[in-house]
């Protein structure tokens, strides 16, 4: 997988629509994925997004920043095969670094947000 990639996981209690926000290729083995959440008052306000900045995307939503997880890319390659990730359409550039630029300010974990500084993706 590669940066901006989205995609949906085969599980009953996963609706999230995921993306890759590090990049893979500088490091495969700590690969930051983030989801989408609907809008609620209390959730992580560091990054909404509009209905429309994204083809996933038709209320406004927030980057749950939170939950981030940090995988490996072979992990997300094996369930690719396996046909338990469903890909979507990328992430745009500017969408993107919008999402690495509210890591900073999100209740993000520090352990999630190190994978962008050491990939020098954020300052």
């Amino acid at each position: 997988m590669k940066a901006g990639d989205t995609f949906l996981v085969a599980l009953v209690a996963d609706e999230h629509f995921w993306m890759i926000i590090s990049d893979p290729e500088i490091d495969p083995e700590r690969v930051l994925m983030v989801n989408f959440s609907t809008w609620k008052p209390y959730h992580d306000q560091a990054c909404v997004v509009e209905a429309g900045e994204h083809p996933f995307v038709r209320r406004r939503t927030c980057v749950n920043f939170p939950e981030a997880r940090v995988t490996t890319d072979a992990a997300l390659e094996h369930l690719t095969r396996a046909q338990q990730i469903f890909p979507q359409p990328p992430l745009s550039e500017v969408l993107l670094r919008r999402i690495r630029e509210g890591a900073r300010g999100s209740r993000i974990r520090l352990t999630c947000l190190q994978v962008l500084i050491d990939q020098e993706l954020i300052d």
